[in-house]
């Protein structure tokens, strides 16, 4: 038996196989995220690396991070991990929102 290499396009590549991810990514990945309990929202940035956590709407400084989702050494890798992190919350079948 053959072995078949399958290639899923990001979310925010609309399909392009060609796609280099960029900041502008992060805000298409951020709609397609779990919704967010009441009163957090999904936000991103780097300090010690790119990280995606949830913080208290209004600015209050309280923030969570995704469990299991590693601190990535550049944006466009931060991009791959939260793309692969949507995709395993969608499952398997669910197609594009």
């Amino acid at each position: 038996m053959s072995r078949v290499d399958v290639y899923r396009a990001p979310i925010c590549a609309n399909g392009d196989v060609e796609h280099k991810h960029s900041r502008s990514c992060m805000s298409t990945l951020k709609k397609a995220l779990p919704e967010a309990p009441a009163g957090w929202q999904w936000a991103y940035g780097s300090g010690n690396g790119w990280a995606l956590w949830l913080e208290r709407v209004g600015g209050s400084g309280s923030r969570w991070y995704v469990i299991g989702l590693p601190t990535a050494d550049t944006l466009g890798q931060l991009v791959a991990l939260v793309d692969v992190f949507i995709a395993g919350h969608r499952g398997p079948l669910d197609g594009p929102n």
